[in-house]
């Protein structure tokens, strides 16, 4: 049963594969059909063709041959208004030909040869007019070249010319600048010289009435004696001065100013007695020292040189946030 079943199989199989072949052929006969007929019409077309160009050919080797349509293949009729003067009867019909007719007579070789003659002469005479025009091509091309040369020469001179001229008017403008402020300056002069000129004579005006003054026993003028006063002030107060400053230069005096390190004084009695205070330190003001010794001292130098005596600073006020050290007893 196995073996039949499976025969049953492989054959629907094989007739599966005949009927897809069967379909394919009858499509590929129907295209084959329309392949055939294709075929007919192209070769029904060759042969038209062949017997029109045999036509053609034919029509083309004689040349009495009517012109023919391409399109219709019939001779083409000539336009009866061209040929009115050819023709009397207007009823006969004219093709058109390929060939076209020249008119006239065929000339002898001796009138050729005339024309020939006459032909030569015309191209020697136009060959000397020819060079002719080139020598004057020539020359007028040597001018122009003197000409360029002539220009290019123009063309550096004016430049020049045209550099001068700029340099000048550069100068000229320089120049007016200088003659208007030389202007303004002289007009500046002119007016201080005016206002000094008037000056001068109110100056000597006022001397003359100061000279009738005096010689009528007057002063010159109501501010000397001011100005005289003025004077006698400040020569009085320069006298003072130098009587203070000579008497400072002899005599040793006490200050109050605070004590200065560059000055090592030693301040003495006049009697050899013991140093009574240290160098640059001011006595106590109650003290009756005071008033015998300041007067009558005399101040020595005494040469520390670079081992000068040691001022301490004060204390800066932040020391105050720290706390004093007890310092602890040293036991022997």
């Amino acid at each position: 049963m196995n073996k039949l079943e499976d025969e049953i199989k492989s054959l629907q199989l094989i007739k599966n594969d005949l009927k897809r072949k069967n379909e394919l052929l009858k499509k590929e006969g129907k295209e084959k059909e329309k392949l055939q007929n294709e075929i007919l019409s192209s070769q029904l077309q060759l042969a038209v063709c062949q017997n029109r160009v045999a036509k053609l050919e034919k029509t083309a080797i004689s040349p009495k041959a009517f012109l023919l349509d391409s399109e219709t293949g019939v001779p083409i009729k000539k336009d009866l208004i061209k040929c009115k003067n050819q023709m009397n009867n207007t009823n006969i019909v004219i093709y058109e030909t390929r060939l076209n007719e020249l008119n006239g007579k065929n000339e002898d070789t001796a009138e050729l040869r005339c024309k020939i003659d006459k032909l030569e002469i015309q191209i020697f005479s136009r060959e000397k007019k020819l060079l002719e025009l080139n020598l004057i091509l020539d020359a007028i091309k040597c001018l122009i070249n003197k000409l360029e040369k002539q220009v290019n020469m123009g063309k550096d001179v004016a430049l020049t010319l045209a550099v001068k001229t700029n340099e000048q008017k550069g100068t000229t403008v320089q120049t007016t600048k200088r003659l208007k402020a030389t202007t303004a300056e002289l007009t500046m002069l002119m007016t201080t010289a005016f206002e000094l000129e008037q000056q001068v004579k109110e100056r000597r005006t006022f001397l003359k009435e100061c000279y009738q003054r005096m010689e009528a026993g007057n002063p010159p003028t109501d501010d000397v004696i001011e100005e005289l006063e003025k004077y006698n002030r400040i020569v009085q107060w320069k006298s003072e001065r130098a009587r203070i400053s000579k008497a400072l230069e002899l005599d040793d005096y006490w200050t109050t100013a605070p004590e200065r390190p560059n000055a090592y004084l030693i301040h003495r009695n006049v009697s050899n007695k013991s140093y009574e205070n240290p160098p640059n330190t001011a006595p106590n003001p109650g003290s009756s020292d005071d008033q015998m010794s300041s007067p009558k001292t005399n101040s020595v130098l005494i040469p520390y040189g670079a081992h000068a005596p040691f001022r301490p600073n004060d204390p800066s006020s932040h020391m105050r946030h720290f706390r004093k050290p007890e310092l602890k007893p040293v036991d022997t």
